[in-house]
């Protein structure tokens, strides 16, 4: 699982000064869990999701 954040003061953002995430896992139950419960933060937002997963020889 990947989180990234960057924190935005910019009128442009939205709600100014929240931290604004991208999400990616590859299990849609977890991706789902994060973005709720981020959801229930008041300083931040899910701006945009992804669901990933690495090739087969990757895996180890």
């Amino acid at each position: 699982m990947k989180i990234l954040t960057r924190r935005s003061d910019s009128p442009k953002a939205g709600a100014k000064g929240k931290i604004r995430l991208l999400i990616a896992d590859d299990h849609a139950l977890i991706l789902e869990g994060l973005a709720a419960t981020i959801a229930g933060q008041d300083e931040m937002a899910v701006v945009a999701q992804a669901e990933a997963s690495l090739p087969n020889e990757c895996n180890g």
